[in-house]
């Protein structure tokens, strides 16, 4: 197994396990109010631990928050640039595509896996960025940082390990 191999396994093995833990999360935690999402911003450590233990705390607290900033954001950014639902589409339908396990055969040569794969990943790449969606995965990643800045120090917050949320 070559290393284009491997990391088209390791992607996949990682792939399902977000996924899979995204299917087990409670999803239906109201959100929390919106002035308390933007009132403590400091500046964390820089140490890649505090930062890394903050965006998870945050994210999951704040979580129904996010996906309410993540869904107008792109909601907007559609209705401003039409082509972005198309170049997503092409890459959601060649990602599809390519993680099947049909065999495709173009000029009466094998297409294998790896190349494939290869092909997906350009694609994903040039495309966005030719297109202008960039922007958008620009806003995304903003979005999802800005989760670092909020001090919900570990000391004031306690999981309940039934539901997956975190209660004050």
């Amino acid at each position: 197994m070559g290393s284009g191999e491997d990391l088209f396994v390791k992607v996949r093995l990682w792939s399902n396990e977000v996924a899979q833990e995204l299917m087990n999360r409670e999803w239906r935690i109201p959100p929390r109010p919106w002035s308390e999402l933007f009132e403590k911003f400091t500046i964390p450590k820089r140490d890649a631990r505090t930062i890394g233990s903050r965006m998870y705390l945050n994210l999951n607290y704040y979580q129904t928050n996010y996906v309410v900033m993540v869904a107008f954001t792109i909601i907007f950014f559609i209705l401003r640039h039409r082509w972005s639902l198309f170049v997503v589409g092409t890459i959601i339908a060649g990602w599809v595509f390519a993680t099947s396990m049909k065999p495709v055969i173009i000029s009466g040569r094998k297409i294998r896996r790896k190349e494939k794969f290869y092909f997906m990943c350009v694609v994903t790449i040039v495309l966005p960025a030719v297109t202008g969606v960039t922007k958008a995965f620009f806003t995304y990643f903003l979005v999802i940082t800005s989760s670092t800045f909020i001090d919900r120090s570990p000391e004031r917050l306690m999981f309940s390990r039934g539901n997956n949320s975190i209660t004050e």
